[in-house]
């Protein structure tokens, strides 16, 4: 039976990073990321920006993918380093609205 260290580190956290050293500190998880093994497999996250990557550990490249955030290419090997926590950045050229019109 895992232990429940073992487990927690299934689950993958993502949290947005704008590179303020004070708003890192009230991070917020990000739904909605796709998360892609080795461009085959593909998961998102959940409310709480969360994600159970376990199928992804012979994967050689895991990348994450949000419309709002810099697209971070990584591997299972990095991600146990960091305790499974992936810090995005937001992406700079981000679209807030868009105005369609006719005539």
């Amino acid at each position: 039976m895992a232990t429940l260290l073992e487990q927690l580190k299934t689950m993958t956290t993502i949290v947005a990073d704008t590179g303020d050293v004070e708003a890192i500190k009230s991070v917020k998880p990000v739904d909605g990321v796709m998360v892609i093994a080795d461009q085959h497999s593909a998961m998102y996250t959940n409310k709480e920006g969360k994600v159970d990557i376990t199928s992804f550990k012979d994967a050689s490249r895991i990348t994450f993918t949000h419309s709002s955030y810099v697209q971070l290419r990584t591997n299972y090997q990095n991600l146990w380093s960091t305790n499974f926590v992936v810090r995005l950045l937001e992406d700079p050229v981000r679209i807030d609205e868009i105005v369609v019109s006719a005539s």
